[in-house]
């Protein structure tokens, strides 16, 4: 997690990887992964110069889910890439297995309301783990930006942390044990 100032706005980031060795041979297939980024929608707003779906950027293997982006709250995104296992077997649905690296990324930029002290504005990060029996489930807008829920969550894990902005703009880094 990463808050960049890019100068009239600001940049936050949410990237992760994997490693091979961590990953249940059972369970793996084509993710169905969700990643999150959201704010308080009275403390960050789009910045006026990035104009249109512009406001956000996502990696390579990331999809757009829809109207669940929304200025005012924040983004979420599936991540699409493959799990890798073995030699490129078929996954399921005529698919081949790949991503060796396992990583990707989304960006939002956004404005801070800068009335608001650094120590009051959140920024909330969520990367959910779904396996083959569960799915996103509905979005909203709540406290910590846009939020989701997760159909059969038993059958998933998420990470949730949530730094202040000023926290972030000091190098913090979270990493999952």
């Amino acid at each position: 997690m990463t808050y960049y100032s890019l100068g009239s706005y600001d940049a936050v980031e949410l990237h992760w990887s994997f490693d091979n060795s961590g990953i249940d041979d059972a369970y793996t297939g084509k993710p169905k992964d969700i990643a999150k980024i959201g704010y308080n929608p009275d403390h960050y707003s789009k910045p006026p110069e990035r104009d249109g779906e512009s406001w956000y950027s996502f990696g390579s293997d990331m999809v757009e889910l829809g109207k669940k982006q929304t200025p005012e709250g924040g983004a979420i995104a599936r991540y699409n890439g493959l799990y890798f296992k073995g030699q490129n077997p078929l996954i399921g649905d005529g698919e081949v297995g790949g991503d060796l690296d396992l990583q990707d990324y989304m960006t939002l930029y956004i404005d801070p309301d800068t009335s608001v002290p650094l120590n009051e504005r959140e920024i909330y990060f969520s990367y959910s783990m779904l396996y083959d029996s569960a799915s996103l489930g509905d979005t909203n807008i709540s406290d910590d930006g846009i939020s989701f829920g997760i159909t059969n969550e038993e059958d998933s894990w998420t990470v949730s942390p949530a730094y202040e902005q000023e926290d972030l703009r000091n190098g913090k880094q979270y990493t999952p044990n």
